[in-house]
Protein backbone atom coordinates (compact mmCIF):
# COMPACT_ATOMS: atom_id res chain seq x y z
CA UNK A 1 0.00 0.00 0.00
CA UNK A 2 2.84 2.02 -0.21
CA UNK A 3 2.64 2.91 -3.52
CA UNK A 4 -1.09 3.42 -3.67
CA UNK A 5 -0.36 5.94 -0.86
CA UNK A 6 2.53 7.60 -2.49
CA UNK A 7 0.55 7.83 -5.68
CA UNK A 8 -2.06 9.60 -3.95
CA UNK A 9 0.54 12.31 -2.73
CA UNK A 10 2.20 13.09 -5.97
CA UNK A 11 -1.83 12.77 -7.17
CA UNK A 12 -3.14 15.44 -4.83
CA UNK A 13 0.74 17.57 -5.00
CA UNK A 14 0.07 17.78 -8.57
CA UNK A 15 -3.75 18.61 -8.98
CA UNK A 16 -2.86 21.47 -6.27
CA UNK A 17 -0.31 22.56 -8.28
CA UNK A 18 -2.00 22.91 -11.50
CA UNK A 19 -5.00 24.80 -9.78
CA UNK A 20 -2.43 27.44 -7.64
CA UNK A 21 0.31 28.03 -10.10
CA UNK A 22 -2.08 28.01 -13.99
CA UNK A 23 0.04 28.54 -17.25
CA UNK A 24 -2.36 29.36 -19.84
CA UNK A 25 -2.48 26.00 -20.70
CA UNK A 26 -6.10 24.85 -20.07
CA UNK A 27 -4.81 21.10 -20.06
CA UNK A 28 -2.27 21.95 -17.84
CA UNK A 29 -4.61 24.85 -15.49
CA UNK A 30 -7.69 22.46 -15.91
CA UNK A 31 -8.06 18.90 -16.72
CA UNK A 32 -5.35 18.08 -15.07
CA UNK A 33 -6.85 18.78 -11.93
CA UNK A 34 -9.72 17.19 -12.43
CA UNK A 35 -8.59 13.99 -13.42
CA UNK A 36 -6.29 14.36 -11.08
CA UNK A 37 -9.11 14.42 -8.82
CA UNK A 38 -10.87 11.40 -9.87
CA UNK A 39 -7.31 9.64 -9.32
CA UNK A 40 -7.18 10.68 -5.78
CA UNK A 41 -10.56 9.60 -5.20
CA UNK A 42 -9.73 6.48 -6.82
CA UNK A 43 -6.58 6.17 -4.61
CA UNK A 44 -8.47 6.93 -1.15
CA UNK A 45 -11.31 4.41 -1.79
CA UNK A 46 -8.16 1.71 -2.23
CA UNK A 47 -6.35 2.71 0.57
CA UNK A 48 -9.27 2.70 2.85
CA UNK A 49 -11.42 -0.54 1.44
CA UNK A 50 -8.27 -2.53 0.02
CA UNK A 51 -10.73 -3.70 -2.88
CA UNK A 52 -9.64 -4.97 -6.26
CA UNK A 53 -10.20 -2.20 -9.10
CA UNK A 54 -12.89 -4.05 -10.40
CA UNK A 55 -14.65 -2.64 -7.01
CA UNK A 56 -13.16 0.63 -6.69
CA UNK A 57 -13.24 2.16 -10.28
CA UNK A 58 -17.06 2.10 -10.63
CA UNK A 59 -17.07 3.39 -7.01
CA UNK A 60 -14.56 6.10 -7.71
CA UNK A 61 -16.73 6.93 -10.88
CA UNK A 62 -19.68 7.27 -9.28
CA UNK A 63 -18.70 8.79 -6.48
CA UNK A 64 -17.25 11.37 -9.03
CA UNK A 65 -20.24 11.86 -11.07
CA UNK A 66 -22.47 12.36 -8.18
CA UNK A 67 -19.99 14.79 -6.79
CA UNK A 68 -20.54 16.85 -10.49
CA UNK A 69 -24.29 16.33 -10.45
CA UNK A 70 -24.54 17.51 -7.07
CA UNK A 71 -23.21 20.86 -7.96
CA UNK A 72 -25.86 21.40 -10.28
CA UNK A 73 -28.20 22.07 -7.50
CA UNK A 74 -26.40 25.35 -6.62
CA UNK A 75 -25.41 24.27 -3.19
CA UNK A 76 -21.63 24.18 -3.53
CA UNK A 77 -21.76 27.22 -5.38
CA UNK A 78 -23.03 28.92 -2.42
CA UNK A 79 -20.50 27.05 0.59
CA UNK A 80 -17.64 28.20 -2.44
CA UNK A 81 -16.06 30.69 0.34
CA UNK A 82 -15.53 28.11 2.23
CA UNK A 83 -12.04 26.92 0.88
CA UNK A 84 -11.68 23.02 1.50
CA UNK A 85 -15.79 23.31 0.49
CA UNK A 86 -14.74 24.77 -2.99
CA UNK A 87 -12.14 22.86 -3.59
CA UNK A 88 -13.41 19.18 -2.72
CA UNK A 89 -17.29 19.70 -4.16
CA UNK A 90 -16.44 22.49 -6.70
CA UNK A 91 -18.99 24.75 -7.81
CA UNK A 92 -20.56 24.32 -11.39
CA UNK A 93 -21.74 21.44 -12.97
CA UNK A 94 -19.56 20.58 -16.46
CA UNK A 95 -19.40 17.84 -18.90
CA UNK A 96 -15.51 18.79 -19.52
CA UNK A 97 -15.31 17.61 -15.97
CA UNK A 98 -17.37 14.47 -16.17
CA UNK A 99 -14.79 13.61 -19.33
CA UNK A 100 -12.18 14.17 -17.34
CA UNK A 101 -12.83 12.45 -14.46
CA UNK A 102 -13.84 9.01 -16.38
CA UNK A 103 -10.21 9.42 -17.79
CA UNK A 104 -8.66 10.06 -14.59
CA UNK A 105 -10.45 6.91 -13.31
CA UNK A 106 -9.65 4.77 -16.38
CA UNK A 107 -5.87 6.22 -16.28
CA UNK A 108 -5.38 4.81 -12.54
CA UNK A 109 -7.68 1.54 -13.05
CA UNK A 110 -4.87 0.73 -15.34
CA UNK A 111 -1.96 2.47 -13.51
CA UNK A 112 -3.13 0.38 -10.23
CA UNK A 113 -3.43 -2.84 -12.35
CA UNK A 114 -0.14 -2.76 -14.07
CA UNK A 115 2.44 -0.78 -11.08
CA UNK A 116 0.67 -0.37 -8.27
CA UNK A 117 -1.18 -3.72 -6.86
CA UNK A 118 0.11 -5.79 -9.51
CA UNK A 119 -0.27 -8.93 -7.56
CA UNK A 120 -3.74 -8.38 -6.16
CA UNK A 121 -5.55 -9.29 -9.31
CA UNK A 122 -3.90 -13.07 -9.21
CA UNK A 123 -4.67 -13.86 -5.80
CA UNK A 124 -7.82 -15.39 -4.65
CA UNK A 125 -7.34 -14.63 -0.94
CA UNK A 126 -7.08 -10.78 -2.02
CA UNK A 127 -10.79 -11.25 -4.20
CA UNK A 128 -8.39 -10.79 -6.56
CA UNK A 129 -9.19 -13.45 -10.06
CA UNK A 130 -7.35 -16.18 -11.18
CA UNK A 131 -6.83 -17.26 -14.47
CA UNK A 132 -7.81 -20.68 -15.79
CA UNK A 133 -4.35 -23.17 -14.92
CA UNK A 134 -3.36 -20.43 -12.32
CA UNK A 135 -3.40 -23.03 -9.07
CA UNK A 136 -0.92 -25.17 -11.95
CA UNK A 137 1.55 -22.81 -11.44
CA UNK A 138 1.52 -22.78 -7.76
CA UNK A 139 1.95 -26.14 -7.05
CA UNK A 140 -1.40 -27.06 -6.06
CA UNK A 141 -2.69 -30.03 -8.73
CA UNK A 142 -6.24 -30.99 -9.40
CA UNK A 143 -7.24 -34.46 -9.65
CA UNK A 144 -6.14 -37.06 -12.65
CA UNK A 145 -9.05 -38.03 -14.35
CA UNK A 146 -9.99 -42.05 -13.30
CA UNK A 147 -10.43 -43.09 -16.94
CA UNK A 148 -6.83 -44.06 -18.42
CA UNK A 149 -4.73 -42.32 -20.74
CA UNK A 150 -3.42 -43.30 -24.10
CA UNK A 151 0.20 -43.32 -22.22
CA UNK A 152 -1.18 -46.08 -19.98
CA UNK A 153 1.11 -49.29 -19.91
CA UNK A 154 -1.20 -51.78 -19.05
CA UNK A 155 -1.91 -52.25 -22.63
Amino acid sequence: MKRVTLALAVAVALGLLSRLYPIGWLLYDKSLGDVLYAVAVYLVLALLTRWRSAMVAPLAAILCLSIEGFQATGVPARWARVRPVGWLLGTTFSWHDVLCYLVGVALITGLDMVLLRPGRFNNPASGGCEPPGASMDRGVHTPRSPHKSFHSSDS
